[in-house]
């Protein structure tokens, strides 16, 4: 089903935002766990300091294990928020093979994956040359080697967080755009807030305050965002999704300008009672359609017989559902179609007889 892929895409973007909540609630949940924990361990030794050693035993044994799940949450949250990251690119990459234009964010988190690879590696080249420098007798007996890997490994750790925040700066971005493109304005909001907390992040260090705001921001967009995507979901289940509304007037004969293969409606297709719409596609080469909606009606198909076009005339059924707000007479439908790895855009006109 068309759709199916659509629906796949938002999902994957929803996943990823609920890791990146998590991964910052991680270490929150991890100090409030140590800090609730401490006046509690503060009466236990006091209690046990007559000399009770069983009782002491107990206090250092659940001492140790919140700090072990403090510990835990800790290494958590990057995890998860290369997790959530990954999940994302997956979501903006499929909702761009669509031709829904996210792919911002796709380049994003590419940008971030690839800046955490520069730290491993960063670090990596430091550690070893912090060691060579230590086994020396004294600085002046290290090789210019230790000093230029020193030198290089701080300059790519500098450079992989350059790009780890350009990278998270065009998330927000292609976030912003999918609530653009699916004309949902919480997930608008809450783009927005995130690349705003993400820029504030940039000077929090100047004061607490502007870390707490700018951490706030983050965690209230990226809830926005998944909140809003979640009502996209819905929207898709049920056959709706915004395209704009743009019909064209020669619809008979629609070519795109590219001199390798032509595409264009043949005749006039129809749209009967049951949902079904059927069309004739004239394609000079071999191509898929990816979507079908309807414009003005937001209805998008759920099903495309055959989705695959072959060179020649093709008579293509899409079906529909919910077409009790459709009117009767000249509908345009939306078609998105792959031809060689382009995304093709073209109008097919059918009449509506209910």
């Amino acid at each position: 089903m068309s759709y199916d892929s659509e629906l796949n895409g938002i999902k994957k973007l929803r996943t990823g935002t609920l890791f990146e909540i998590l991964s910052m609630l991680f270490p929150i949940i991890s100090v409030a766990v140590i800090l609730i924990s401490i006046p509690a361990f503060s009466l236990s030794t006091i209690s046990t300091s007559s000399g009770n050693s069983t009782a002491l035993s107990n206090t250092l044994a659940s001492a140790t294990t919140v700090l072990i799940i403090a510990s835990v949450l800790f290494i958590l949250s990057p995890i998860f928020q290369i997790l959530g990251v990954i999940s994302m690119r997956k979501g903006f990459s499929i909702l761009r093979n669509l031709g829904r234009p996210v792919g911002t964010g796709e380049t994003g988190a590419t940008l971030y994956l690839v800046s955490l690879l520069l730290l491993v590696i960063s670090l990596i080249i430091i550690v070893i040359t912090s060691i060579s420098l230590i086994s020396t007798s004294s600085y002046s007996d290290a090789s210019a080697g230790v000093f230029l890997g020193l030198f290089a490994g701080t300059g790519l750790a500098v450079v992989a967080a350059i790009l780890g925040f350009i990278g998270i700066i065009m998330i927000s971005i292609g976030t912003y755009q999918v609530g653009d493109t699916y004309r949902k304005g919480i997930v608008e909001v809450g783009g927005i807030l995130v690349l705003v907390g993400f820029l504030l992040s940039f000077a929090s260090f100047l004061t607490l305050a502007l870390s707490i705001i700018s951490f706030i921001l983050i965690i209230i967009g990226y809830i926005l965002v998944y909140t809003g995507l979640g009502g996209i979901s819905y929207n898709i289940t049920k056959g709706i999704i915004p395209v704009p509304y743009s019909p064209l007037i020669n619809y008979q004969h629609q070519y795109y300008n590219q001199p390798q293969y032509l595409l264009y409606q043949i005749g006039e297709g129809t749209i009967t009672s049951n949902g079904n719409a059927y069309i004739t596609l004239y394609s000079q080469t071999q191509a898929i359609i990816i979507s079908a909606v309807i414009q003005g009606y937001n209805l998008i198909s759920t099903s495309i017989n055959p989705a695959t076009l072959v060179p020649g005339n093709n008579n293509v059924t899409l079906h529909f559902n919910n077409l009790y707000s459709l009117m009767p007479g000249t509908q345009y439908i939306s078609l998105t179609i792959n031809v060689g790895g382009n995304i093709v855009n073209i109008t097919a006109k059918a009449v509506y007889r209910p």
